[in-house]
């Protein structure tokens, strides 16, 4: 086993991966695609779209690294700092952490699949896709975000002695990032303007709550009875 080798593949694979966040958060509008995507896709300003603002948009289309790839780190990156929140439940169960994971995962297809049929509805014109490789970049991006992000303000609390509990703030800090960044990379891909990707982000965010509470009002139900 070479140990330098191991060394400098996760150094650089590190490095990627932080790229990626660091380039997501800077430019949102750099989409990653899978690895599985043929090369023959339109690469840097071939997918260049004007807005209804007149404002050029360029989708630049980076197989390092691959999105998937891109998801799954950070959605474990958010699981270990999830659970180092103070005022949460930290969890050792691999398997529960790994279910979890897998469970995200399918949401997250699911809620990609729905906004892309939003944004088809609107006109866009980028392919499935782009839509689940931007969906997959910028929600796996801001759930690492929020994540420290509650980290920070429980350390905060503790410090300052109040008595907010950090974990509220996960959820807060995700919306309102996913709010500003999602449209943006929606509009690198389908080529519209920023208020219809906001359309369908809102479209979809109101849609998940609308199925939440049906499911939560079900449940209450079947628990009375």
């Amino acid at each position: 086993m070479n140990l330098t080798k191991i060394a400098n593949f996760m150094i650089r694979n590190a490095a990627q991966q932080y790229s990626g966040i660091v380039g997501t958060l800077c430019l949102p509008t750099v989409i990653l695609l899978p690895a599985g995507v043929p090369q023959s896709q339109p690469r840097e300003s071939a997918l260049a779209p004007t807005t209804a603002n007149r404002v050029t948009v360029n989708a630049v289309i980076s197989g390092r690294p691959a999105s998937v790839a891109f998801f799954i780190v950070n959605i474990v990156i958010a699981a270990a700092v999830y659970n180092l929140i103070p005022g949460g439940e930290p969890s050792l169960d691999l398997l529960g952490d790994l279910l979890g994971v897998l469970s995200f995962g399918f949401v997250t297809a699911f809620c990609a699949t729905l906004l892309h049929l939003f944004c088809k509805l609107l006109r866009g014109r980028g392919s499935f896709w782009m839509t689940f490789s931007a969906y997959l970049q910028v929600s796996s991006t801001m759930v690492v975000v929020a994540s420290f992000c509650a980290l920070l303000w429980g350390a905060i609390t503790i410090v300052a002695s109040l008595s907010e509990n950090p974990i509220l703030v996960f959820p807060i800090v995700q919306l309102l990032l996913e709010a500003i960044y999602m449209p943006l990379a929606l509009v690198a891909v389908h080529g519209f303007g920023y208020w219809k990707g906001a359309i369908a982000w809102w479209t979809l965010v109101v849609l998940l709550l609308v199925i939440s509470a049906l499911l939560y009002i079900a449940a209450m139900i079947g628990i009375c009875s």
